[in-house]
C-alpha cells in the first residue's frame, strides 16, 4: 500500500513537472513590425532624405571639381612645367579631400541607420519580453529564424500585430511642426 501510494505520488509529481516543462511558444516577425512602426517609419523617410541631400552634395561638388579638370585641360598647354605641376598637385589633393569627404558622409549615414536599428532591437525586445509574459509565452521566435511551424500554429501565437500596436503607443511619434505660413 505504501509503496503504491509512493508511486502514485511520483507519477503526480512527474507529470506536473512535465506539464510545466512544456511552454507556449510565440512568433514575431521583426521585419514586418518595424516596417510597420510608426518611429522605423519616420526614421527611415529621414534616413532617405538625408542620403538624397549626401548624393545632390557628392554630385555637385563632382560636377564642380569636374569643370576645375577641364578647365585645366584647357590652359595647360600655355601653363609653365611648374605651373602645370602645381596645378595638378592642388587638383590630385582636392580630389583624394573630396572622396574623403564623401567616405565620411557615407560612414555618418552608415552609423546613424546602425544605431537606429540597435534602439528598435532594444525597445523591440523589451516590448516582446512584456507582452510574452503577459500572455504566458515561454518562448518567443522570430519567424525568420523559424525552420517549421504549421501555419495554424504561427497564426495562432503571432505576436507581431501585439508588437506593432504596444510599440506605436510606448513611442508615439510626434508630428513634424508645420511651417508658418506665408505672408
Amino acid at each position: 500500500m505504501k509503496r503504491s501510494v509512493f508511486l502514485l505520488s511520483l507519477l503526480f509529481s512527474y507529470s506536473s513537472m512535465a506539464e510545466t516543462a512544456v511552454s507556449k511558444i510565440g512568433f514575431v516577425n521583426f521585419d514586418n513590425a518595424i516596417k510597420e512602426e510608426n518611429e522605423a517609419k519616420k526614421f527611415i523617410a529621414d534616413l532617405e532624405k538625408e542620403k538624397e541631400q549626401v548624393l545632390k552634395s557628392e554630385q555637385e561638388k563632382t560636377a564642380a571639381f569636374q569643370k576645375k579638370v577641364e578647365d585645366y585641360k584647357k590652359t595647360s598647354a600655355s601653363l609653365t612645367p611648374k605651373a602645370k605641376e602645381e596645378k595638378e598637385m592642388a587638383l590630385t589633393q582636392e580630389m583624394s579631400t573630396l572622396q574623403q569627404s564623401f567616405q565620411l558622409a557615407r560612414l555618418s549615414l552608415q552609423q546613424k541607420e546602425q544605431s537606429m536599428l540597435a534602439d528598435l532591437e532594444t525597445k523591440n525586445r523589451l516590448l516582446v519580453k512584456s507582452i510574452a509574459e503577459q500572455n504566458g509565452y515561454g518562448v518567443v521566435l522570430n519567424m525568420a529564424a523559424v525552420v517549421y511551424a504549421s501555419e495554424k500554429e504561427l497564426k495562432a501565437n503571432d505576436i507581431t500585430s501585439k508588437l506593432v500596436e504596444q510599440y506605436n503607443k510606448a513611442y508615439a511619434v510626434k508630428p513634424a511642426a508645420k511651417a508658418p505660413p506665408k505672408k
